[in-house]
């Protein structure tokens, strides 16, 4: 009957899923999203529920607000938002630089930029360096770009914290053979920008094996609170 139930409902459809082994939602970055009114929200629910109104258009204050109290169960639950930016039909929809209001507003929310922003992955790259809640996740970059993403490794080491940074990722699960094929290009460009640093004497052995875990193992598990 009002908005706040709604809230309330999907607060428990949230805390449900969570139960079930959910570990994080998803949202996408993009333009349409704008600051959250409360006021607004409230009338636009209000024109649904009387039927004044069979549907709203994009954008309009009822996502806007709906989306942004998802954000915070997100921070309640101790779950993960990640978030598509960068690479995807119109990428300039996509570019990262639109989820940092969001990022701004909810400090205690985890933040898991997918693709790197790509094709903007510099600017993603600053994003997680400013913010203490967003982490990198390189999901799609190496079968995107070997090459854009060996550079972007060398990047990432000299301006984000290595403990911010997921080396391998995918939304996808089927067919495995493009999830093994993927994680092998993975290997291939983290340990071939690993070595460079090396020969370059910017760091030990130890200390690439040292990120190379980090990456590929430890963060991840810290970012989702995976028992694994």
């Amino acid at each position: 009957d009002t908005l706040d139930q709604y809230v309330d409902a999907m607060a428990a459809g949230v805390a449900k899923w969570k139960s079930e082994g959910a570990v994080g939602l998803k949202t996408f970055a993009n333009p349409e999203c704008g600051e959250p009114d409360r006021s607004g929200a409230v009338s636009a629910f209000a024109s649904l529920r009387d039927g004044a109104e069979k549907s709203l258009r994009v954008p309009n204050p009822l996502r806007d607000y709906l989306r942004d109290r998802m954000l915070a169960i997100c921070a309640e639950q101790d779950l993960t938002m990640a978030v598509h930016a960068g690479m995807w039909g119109d990428f300039r929809d996509l570019d990262s630089a639109h989820i940092i209001k969001p990022i701004q507003r909810h400090p205690r929310t985890r933040f898991d930029l997918y693709h790197l922003g790509m094709p903007e992955p510099r600017q993603t790259m600053v994003i997680a360096k400013n913010s203490a809640n967003v982490w990198l996740n390189l999901a799609w970059c190496h079968i995107i770009s070997q090459a854009m993403t060996r550079s972007a490794l060398h990047e990432l080491i000299d301006l984000v914290p290595v403990n911010k940074v997921f080396g391998f990722g995918g939304d996808y699960h089927a067919p495995v053979e493009k999830v093994v094929g993927h994680l092998r290009m993975a290997q291939e460009d983290i340990a071939w920008v690993l070595a460079e640093r090396i020969e370059a004497g910017l760091m030990t052995e130890a200390q690439a094996l040292d990120i190379a875990t980090k990456w590929l193992w430890h963060n991840p598990r810290e970012c989702y609170r995976l028992e694994v």
